[in-house]
């Protein structure tokens, strides 16, 4: 397909190229680098729109213990911006595989543990929590609300990490050590962290039951990630500038 030749690379990243997929919980996470815009490719690659979905379908029965498939895309531009946090960058590089095209992961930042990495997702805490309710709410089957139930409680253990992250100068994409750091900082609210830990897990499909959850500690956990901007990013920059 001619528009395949926009395509820079393709990346593994997550706990599967880490060797640290656990069966039934971790997804296949896939990036593809763009040579221009990445929505050209999405729209003009063929049929992809209508690939994606069937394809991820097919890996999951294939391959049971995959919990799901996540495609996206970014341009080379944004992967390789040096002056202002990409957390594609990032991802790549704290342990992404390149499965096709040039490898770009040797010449990425080496990034630290500070408040420009915790940034990119503490800013975006609130909108995750308020699209996944909206999401969860209009949800017409059992396997979307457990998805959006899975996807924002991750959410929401990542964060509660990032709170600490520079002062513990530490990263993990680990959600179950993303609780014990947690518990550490906020022992008072241990407990509706591993709450939201088994619901990473084993995720619900009833929509009052994680609404009410997430107006409860979901707002508690907003919260405490305004103090954090506030702070930190008072103009609420989505990307700080790099160290």
């Amino acid at each position: 397909d001619h528009s395949f030749g926009r395509l820079h690379s393709l990346y593994l990243f997550g706990s599967v190229p880490r060797g640290k997929a656990r069966s039934g919980l971790s997804d296949i996470d896939v990036l593809g680098v763009t040579k221009g815009k990445a929505e050209w490719v999405i729209n003009k690659w063929t049929n992809l729109g209508k690939w994606k979905e069937p394809e991820g379908k097919r890996i999951l029965e294939t391959y049971p213990i995959i919990s799901n498939v996540v495609f996206d895309f970014e341009p080379l531009s944004f992967v390789m911006e040096r002056k202002h946090f990409s957390w594609s960058a990032f991802l790549l590089s704290i342990g992404g595989v390149c499965i096709y095209g040039n490898d770009l992961i040797p010449e990425l930042p080496r990034f630290k543990p500070d408040e420009v990495v915790s940034n990119s997702e503490l800013v975006q805490l609130d909108d995750n929590v308020q699209e996944a309710i909206r999401e969860i709410r209009k949800a017409i089957s059992n396997e979307r609300v457990t998805y959006w139930c899975r996807r924002i409680m991750k959410n929401l253990l990542r964060d509660g990490f990032f709170l600490h992250m520079s002062e513990d100068n530490l990263f993990t994409p680990d959600v179950d050590f993303c609780y014990v750091q947690f518990s550490k900082h906020y022992p008072g609210k241990s407990d509706l962290m591993k709450k939201a830990l088994d619901y990473s897990k084993n995720p619900t499909a009833d929509k009052s039951e994680i609404i009410e959850f997430l107006s409860i500690f979901g707002r508690w956990l907003t919260g405490e990630t305004d103090k954090w901007l506030n702070k930190n990013n008072p103009s609420r920059l989505r990307q700080l500038p790099l160290k």
